[in-house]
């Protein structure tokens, strides 16, 4: 399903594709994205660290009409039942997560599990090697992080969708900017889709908060 930073849609969103791919009478046809191979650039470290943090998503009704009028043009092409029921399952997908976190261990920075359940944070590896790992969904998943000069991006590829998430921070340090990208592959004839969304920097959490005692690369 679709990926939005490391959480994975619920299970009603993994039976609506189902159904739209019955309906389509189709599998994805498209060749599977190559992961970008890494640059040479390596960021200082105190660029990264800016990331470190808890990151609350910031509401924003203009994002809101943006990320829609995407879908609905990247799905233009699509009959009309096709096109109804792909933009109910895109607007659910790709919803921003309500928060992220990242953490900074004083040279390396790592993605952490926003829920407190002891799972471990993953490595942000800048590296040419993709990663593989299941997630929730029960999908197969590759990710690949790279600096990209001026952000930090994701790329990550799954059997019905590929695309990445280059993240942004402010000068000030105080908000999170997420450009994301995606490229269904699930159907034909659906265009890329293209949106942002902003997070804001919480409060740091509590001494009692712990999010799992060792940190293990991704993958």
């Amino acid at each position: 399903m679709i990926l939005l930073q490391r959480f994975s849609a619920p299970s009603a969103v993994v039976r609506s594709w189902a159904l739209l791919l019955l309906l389509a009478a189709t599998t994805a046809t498209a060749d599977p994205m190559p992961m970008a191979s890494s640059t040479s650039l390596e960021p200082e470290p105190r660029r990264l660290e800016a990331y470190a943090g808890r990151w609350i998503h910031r509401v924003d009704e203009s994002a809101e009409v943006d990320r829609f009028a995407s879908i609905d043009a990247a799905t233009l092409e699509l009959s009309w039942i096709m096109r109804r029921m792909a933009t109910g399952v895109l607007r659910r997908t790709t919803h921003p997560p309500e928060s992220l976190e990242f953490s900074w261990d004083g040279e390396r920075l790592h993605q952490v599990a926003t829920e407190a359940d002891g799972t471990p944070p993953r490595a942000v590896l800048l590296d040419s090697e993709p990663r593989q790992w299941v997630a929730d969904n029960g999908e197969e998943t590759s990710t690949h992080w790279q600096w990209t000069g001026s952000g930090l991006r994701i790329n990550w590829q799954q059997k019905q969708a590929h695309g990445s998430n280059t993240y942004r921070v402010t000068p000030d340090a105080q908000a999170l900017l997420i450009e994301h990208r995606i490229e269904v592959t699930a159907l034909e004839s659906v265009a890329p889709i293209v949106y942002r969304s902003w997070f804001r920097r919480a409060a740091p959490r509590g001494p009692e908060w712990k999010a799992g005692s060792t940190l293990q690369p991704d993958g």
